[in-house]
């Protein structure tokens, strides 16, 4: 499965196809998966294409056989103003008539969800509020949060905060629209007309 990494022994491994993957995993295995929804009661969801759930679902199906964790990191950016079982009954591919590229559906999903409050707090001890968001020339997407802990605490938060920023995301590996092969997307074999 092209898109994961995996980590065994603290060291970065060949990967391999998911089913594989996932059927050597026990209840001392984390499956980390990113999210693309948050809703204010900290539920997190994914979006998904497939009929049959997607990745997800397949992963979320063998977790609960096998017991093994998964952590969902989020960024609070995705946090939504409706509860994700509300935001999944809405969406849906098998109910869209257009679509800007692939319809989805977006699926509820179980585990530990971590987002920027959570990991200061586990990194630091401090406590974070999220106070402001958004932004312009790079901060799209951007957090403002106020923190309060110790003097300890915030000294540690700022060193890791400073080797962290700047941190460069790796290339991504697009693919053209004329070149899809996914049938259900609406821009399948085509130029979108954001890129004319």
């Amino acid at each position: 499965f092209i898109y994961t990494w995996i980590i065994q022994k603290r060291k970065l491994q060949d990967s391999v196809e998911l089913g594989l993957l996932l059927g050597k995993m026990g209840p001392d295995d984390v499956y980390i998966k990113g999210a693309n929804a948050l809703d204010p009661k900290g539920n997190a969801g994914v979006l998904f294409a497939n009929p049959a759930g997607g990745s997800i679902g397949k992963v979320m199906k063998v977790a609960r056989e096998r017991k093994f964790k998964i952590i969902i990191p989020i960024g609070l950016e995705k946090l939504i103003p409706v509860s994700i079982s509300e935001a999944a009954k809405k969406a849906g591919f098998r109910k869209v008539n257009k679509a800007m590229g692939l319809p989805c559906g977006l699926i509820p999903i179980n585990g530990k969800v971590i987002t920027e409050i959570d990991a200061i707090k586990i990194l630091t001890g401090a406590t974070a509020t999220p106070i402001a968001a958004g932004g312009l020339k790079g901060a799209e997407g951007a957090i403002v949060l106020s923190i309060e802990g110790s003097q300890k605490e915030i000294d540690t938060l700022q060193e890791k905060i400073k080797e962290i920023k700047g941190a460069v995301l790796p290339k991504l590996n697009l693919k053209s629209c004329s070149k899809c092969r996914l049938s259900v997307c609406h821009f399948r074999k085509t130029r979108p007309f954001w890129a004319q």
